[in-house]
């Protein structure tokens, strides 16, 4: 038998058997030891392979691919500022925290009454007028004696260049108070009073057009030169207190009763018999402004004390208060949507003017209005989802011309008190799904241009067994329900994250997030400040959700198109408005049955407001012009018309695997297939000889004792 099988092993042409039936002694012992070795190496990678095998693994190939035309990107604008300020306060049949309307709210005029502000001027009235011998000469009309000329008077005094230049430079420095934060009033006095002493001489006329015309320049809301000292004293006020309550209206904003007394102060120190007391009347205004900022830190500090009980520790009053305010509209929104809408900012209020590729587009037909928690009202540009059909947008062509071009209102002076950037965040994102304000936006500043350029990005996932399991439809039947009531027929991934997050937080605790969309259901909202019960609980959820130990059926999706982003800024340059409205020409033009007409009014003035601020315009234009902190310009365009397509794939084919197969056993073991079979054939010889061998043996050993019996 063992000579059979030296036989065979010598006679076949396997790698290293040959060697070691053929060979003795230590050179065979040699040739088993080598064959062991390379066979314990082999069934090893081949193990290795196996499991790599079935883990699924993938390959990534990046693509640079060009293309003559591609699908414009959805574009989604949220204002930064959650609720309209206005809107928000005069909403009385909506119920509101008293803490809230209190504190976001509260008006100047009622901070400056409570202050007791009004008497302290009327003090300083009286003083003054004193000081300056006014006071005799009330029998008077205005209570003045406008023919007395002081000691050395030689007369008017003309307005020159240097005067107005003079005026420029003194009033800018208390605007902007050169970079000091907390400008007293009396620095605001004395820029005021050193900068107009010298032209002052009580008839108005062209003096208070200037000095009108460089207020509104420097950024005041100003209609006379009475309103000046107002709207200064309204700086000392923010700068005192640190809170910008309301527009930046003297109007608006000031009661009348200090409103008018400041009028009268201004005309009564500009007052030609006042610049020879002007010594005294600093001292005095001094004495009066260390009065003013006492009493503001006084009575201001007991309407911020009213947060305490409610502040955690360590966390401070604006994200009290910010937080409150986001968790009452979230509430809002599920209960009365409309009405969340309305207190909002609206859409034909932020868009004053849309163009694409040169032709203009409307805030009220081609944009998408959606309601976020977060963010309130958010309006969306190109969208084609089932509810929303909008012509499909296309772009052939690079550059800022070919692109969307949008003028935003941003309402600065209508933002909430817990707002603390102004600007609005912009959301690139496929137009076939609704966006997620939450995740790669780009904010906008006012004052700027921003231009945004993008690229296509195609990625394309493997669906299971692979990784990533991708799917672009709901696995979850419930959660898909609950998603299109919300308007969100496209699956997405971070969507059916935060609506799972949702479903496990009612379920274990009864309450439903602000944070995430409102279930339909009647639960309440957590309320984590006040029920422990609701924080202990909300916490522990979301340690489970990072921990992965909820389980939520969200995979990626298989086909994603996202857009990589390009920004930079530049200034707007005043030009010819008219020259970029679409209805050039046809201003008087009776026969113009456009339906659009209001749009392209309110475009008009949003040019002349961004472009053209300084070219003469009708009262109504004049009504619409803007400070510049309130405007915002984006441009959204194609960087390149190629795109870049990210793309899995199967890291083992049938033909792959075979591959890695045969050269593990090339590389260790020599083997080819023809190797492989000539391995079968010698074991199917072995057994042959084995099996025969066998029968053999059994069968003399039955003739044997069949003789012996």
């Amino acid at each position: 038998m063992g000579t059979r099988l030296t036989t065979l092993g010598a006679d076949s042409g396997v790698p290293g058997f040959t060697r070691i039936f053929s060979s003795t002694g230590i050179r065979k012992s040699f040739w088993i030891g080598v064959v062991l070795i390379f066979i314990t190496l082999t069934v090893r990678d081949l193990i290795d392979l196996i499991k790599d095998y079935v883990q699924y693994p993938v390959t990534v190939n990046v693509r640079i691919a060009d293309s003559r035309v591609l699908p414009f990107p959805a574009i989604t604008i949220c204002n930064l500022n959650l609720v309209h300020r206005s809107r928000f306060c005069a909403a009385k049949n909506v119920e509101k925290p008293e803490i809230i309307e209190n504190i976001l709210c509260a008006k100047i005029g009622d901070m400056l009454n409570q202050c007791k502000i009004s008497n302290m001027m009327e003090d300083l009235m009286d003083q003054g007028e004193s000081i300056c011998g006014l006071k005799k000469t009330s029998s008077e009309p205005g209570g003045s004696n406008t023919n007395r000329r002081g000691p050395g008077r030689r007369g008017k005094r003309q307005l020159k260049l240097q005067d107005i230049l003079k005026t420029v430079r003194e009033v800018g420095n208390a605007v902007r108070g050169d970079g000091q934060k907390g400008s007293s009033i009396i620095d605001i006095y004395n820029d005021f009073q050193e900068s107009v002493k010298s032209m002052a001489d009580g008839s108005g006329g062209p003096l208070d057009e200037t000095l009108t015309q460089l207020a509104n320049f420097l950024g005041f809301n100003v209609s006379n030169s009475l309103d000046i000292i107002p709207m200064l004293f309204m700086k000392a006020f923010t700068d005192t207190t640190g809170c910008r309550l309301g527009s930046s209206d003297v109007g608006d904003i000031l009661p009348d009763n200090i409103r008018l007394t400041l009028k009268k102060l201004t005309k009564t120190f500009m007052n030609r018999e006042c610049l020879f007391k002007t010594p005294r009347l600093i001292r005095l205004f001094h004495d009066t402004s260390q009065k003013i900022v006492k009493s503001l830190n006084n009575c201001t500090t007991p309407w911020l004390e009213t947060l305490k009980s409610s502040v955690k520790k360590g966390e401070t009053p604006w994200f009290f208060l910010l937080d409150l305010l986001s968790s009452w509209l979230a509430d809002l929104a599920k209960n009365r949507p409309e009405e969340a809408k309305l207190i909002g900012h609206h859409g034909t209020d932020l868009i004053k003017q849309c163009i694409f590729a040169g032709r203009t587009c409307s805030p009220l037909k081609d944009f998408s209005h959606f309601f976020y928690n977060s963010y309130g009202n958010c309006y969306t540009y190109n969208l084609h989802i089932d509810h929303f059909k909008v012509q499909d947008s296309l772009s052939g062509f690079t550059g800022p011309k070919f692109g969307l071009e949008i003028v935003l209102n941003l309402e600065t002076e209508q933002y909430m008190p817990t707002s603390r950037e102004s600007g609005a965040k912009i959301v690139i994102h496929d137009s076939t799904a609704r966006a997620d304000p939450d995740q790669d936006s780009v904010h906008v500043a006012p004052g700027l241009v921003t231009y945004i350029g993008v690229r296509m990005v195609n990625i394309t996932r493997l669906p299971h067994p692979y990784p990533d399991k991708c799917s672009n439809v709901w696995r979850d039947l419930g959660l898909e329900k609950w998603a299109r009531e919300l308007n969100y027929d496209a699956y997405s991934t971070q969507i059916c994250l935060k609506l799972c997050l949702q479903r496990f937080t009612i379920i274990y605790c009864g309450c439903w997030l602000p944070s995430s969309p409102p279930p339909k259901q009647d639960v309440p909202q957590c309320n984590n400040r006040k029920q422990k019960e609701d924080e202990r609980c909300t916490e522990e959820i979301h340690q489970m959700y990072y921990n992965e130990t909820i389980n939520c059926d969200c995979p990626p999706r298989c086909t994603e198109l996202s857009f990589e982003k390009f920004v930079s800024t530049g200034q707007e340059l005043q030009q010819c408005s008219i020259l970029t409205t679409a209805n050039f020409g046809n201003k008087n033009n009776p026969n113009d049955n456009s339906n659009s007409d209001s749009n392209n009014n309110n475009n008009n003035k949003a040019v002349e407001i961004v472009i053209d601020k300084d070219d003469d315009s009708n009262d109504e234009d004049a009504e619409m012009k803007l400070d510049k902190n309130n405007m915002a310009k984006v441009v959204i365009y194609f960087q390149s018309l190629s795109y870049q397509e990210i793309t899995q794939y199967p890291k083992y084919t049938v033909t792959t695997l075979l591959g890695a197969i045969g050269g593990i056993l090339g590389v260790y073991m020599g083997f080819s297939f023809l190797a492989l079979f000539e391995v079968f054939d010698l074991f199917g010889r072995v057994f042959c000889c084995i099996v025969p061998s066998t029968t053999t043996n059994n069968n003399n050993t039955r003739t044997n004792q069949i003789s012996q019996s």
